[in-house]
């Protein structure tokens, strides 16, 4: 029975025929078209003349790939498997699968490689942006480190400023009496002096 399974990843260019080519050939489909849709470009038409049950597995099968989108990055991030349709035998005999098979195969393990290798830089990417956060919380403790001990330095030169002040109050304070001493000490053979000519 000829049948015709629809499969859309709205996104052109980028492979999809080569994956679903390699799932036909992975269950055992031997001949087959896997085209672009003439109207829709971003829609795969797979013709096939198989067995109802066949038919029923090839769906199931295409579904099961591309549930996880992370494994194909350049496919859109909801890929649709039509149920498959009958039509008309046209052409009569499809195309072997075989000519394909060795390249659609190593098309399919190469976009899931660019998956594998896509989930890992995004990893290193996290683990950079982690390590990022990290850094920025450590400079921001030596930052703030830093901030503490130049008030600490701030304050302790205002006290030394206020050390000096007082320091520098209680030198005048003793030159003013140490003036007072002189005077009083210049004073005194005079102040003697009279009190010896006032005892005679």
């Amino acid at each position: 029975m000829r049948a015709r399974i629809q499969v859309r990843n709205h996104v052109q260019d980028v492979g999809l025929r080569s994956i679903i080519a390699a799932v036909l050939i992975e269950n055992g489909i031997r001949r087959g078209m896997v085209k672009n849709d003439r109207k829709d470009r971003t829609t795969v038409n797979v013709i096939l003349d198989e067995k109802k049950e066949v038919l029923d597995t090839i769906v199931e099968e295409l579904r099961a790939e591309f549930s996880n989108t992370d494994e194909y990055p350049q496919l859109a991030r909801r890929i649709t498997v039509s149920n498959w349709k009958k039509v008309n035998a046209n052409p009569h005999t499809l195309p072997a699968m075989s000519p394909y098979a060795s390249d659609a195969l190593q098309l399919k393990q190469i976009s899931k490689f660019v998956g594998v290798g896509r989930e890992m830089v995004e990893s290193i990417n996290r683990g950079f942006a982690a390590n990022d956060k990290g850094f920025n919380k450590l400079n921001e403790r030596f930052d703030n480190l830093a901030n503490r001990i130049d008030s600490g330095f701030s304050k302790l030169g205002e006290r030394f400023d206020d050390l000096g002040k007082r320091v520098d109050r209680g030198f005048a304070g003793m030159n003013d009496r140490l003036e007072g001493i002189d005077k009083k000490l210049g004073e005194l053979p005079d102040r003697l002096a009279r009190a010896i000519k006032k005892a005679g």
